[in-house]
């Protein structure tokens, strides 16, 4: 039999210290790629009321036309830092996940509570040959974990990694 034990740190560990790995650059393409689409989908909402009167009076259209130019350079420019902020980092115990960027988290996940990966590429992703790395622990129906903006190669050998590293035996403490 094992023990346990579970000492009381003294100094709390610096998690900005972590070094992260850097995305694909083309993940910065597939993201103004997705947040053009939400703009342009916005676009033809606006016009669509328009056309069917909704808008009313022309300094209404005006104010719409402008906000809508504002909020597309705010997305894109918000789009643009988030990418420069994310990033991942393989540790011995965990894997680590940094994104946002007006709301930033940091999501680790260890790999003892790992129950199973996934690796899936989108349309867009597979256009640009980017694969999303999902990760599942117990007790979700959804991923905890998406790492977005990988090649195959580092999306496969994570994933393999994480294999490796996690316990999948009944007899986890």
């Amino acid at each position: 039999m094992m023990s346990f034990t579970n000492d009381q740190l003294q100094t709390i560990p610096d998690v900005d210290s972590v070094a992260y790995h850097q995305l694909q650059p083309s993940y910065r393409r597939y993201s103004m790629i997705v947040s053009s689409i939400w703009l342009l989908i916005l676009l033809v909402v606006m016009y669509s009321c328009h056309v069917l009167g909704w808008l009313g009076i022309d300094y209404v259209i005006g104010i719409a036309t402008i906000s809508w130019g504002l909020l597309a350079c705010w997305s894109l420019w918000v789009t643009q830092q988030a990418y420069a902020l994310a990033g991942y980092a393989i540790r011995q115990h965990d894997i680590i996940y940094r994104s946002g960027y007006l709301w930033r988290s940091v999501t680790a996940v260890p790999y003892s509570r790992i129950q199973h990966t996934e690796v899936s590429q989108g349309p867009v992703g597979r256009w640009l040959n980017l694969y999303e790395l999902q990760v599942y622990t117990a007790g979700g129906v959804s991923s905890d974990l998406h790492i977005k903006g990988l090649d195959q190669r580092t999306a496969e050998s994570i994933r393999a990694f994480i294999i490796s590293q996690a316990d999948f035996s009944d007899d986890r403490a």
